[in-house]
């Protein structure tokens, strides 16, 4: 799907790439003709599963989709940084996206699916990682405020003026100036 790194059975952990799995057995499934959504038309799924992302050590709100397309999926295990965060249990169709909050201190997010019994196996559809509260991490002189305010379209990146950017195709717009405001004098 656009916006996400496409990950398989196949995507192994290492250090260049900086995420994969890094135990279990891991396979795939893909139903294009009874889904139309990229996200969850298709998924890996394990009995016992572990998957890591290099991060900066800092907290990060963690998003994860689950769901089969084609059975049910009952007592899946999420586990982050090794401890059971919830179960999920899905209809067959029904597709459960949950956020968890989550510490990192030792340089990756480690992310475990694991059957807890019933139906054999736990799936993902996709995961989505986002740093809580970065810009208070900040050392130095940053950016406190922005005007004006709202989305700007550059080429074919929208960024809104909190920092974030989003893909989108051939969109343009001029701006005669934003200003900005920092947290302490910058020396030029």
């Amino acid at each position: 799907a656009d916006g996400y790194a496409s990950v398989t059975s196949a995507t192994t952990y290492n250090e260049s790439r900086g995420y994969g799995w890094v135990s279990g057995s891991i396979s795939d499934s893909d139903s294009p003709s009874s889904q139309t959504n990229d996200l969850t038309r298709d998924h890996s799924y394990t009995s016992d599963g572990t998957f890591r992302v290099d991060l900066a050590d800092g907290t990060y709100d963690v998003s994860i989709t689950m769901g089969d397309p084609d059975f049910s999926r009952d007592n899946m295990g999420v586990y982050l940084q090794g401890n059971q965060v919830d179960t999920v249990s899905t209809a067959a169709g029904q597709f459960v996206s949950k956020t968890y909050r989550v510490s990192v201190t030792d340089g990756y997010l480690s992310l475990e699916l694991k059957d807890l019994g019933g139906d054999p196996y736990a799936v993902i559809n996709a995961m989505t990682i986002s740093m809580v509260g970065s810009s208070s991490d900040v050392t130095g002189p940053h950016v406190v405020s922005a005007g004006p305010t709202g989305t700007i379209i550059i080429g074919p990146a929208l960024i809104d003026l909190t920092g974030s950017a989003t893909s989108i195709p051939d969109g343009t717009m001029s701006v005669d100036h934003i200003d900005l405001t920092f947290s302490e004098p910058i020396d030029s």
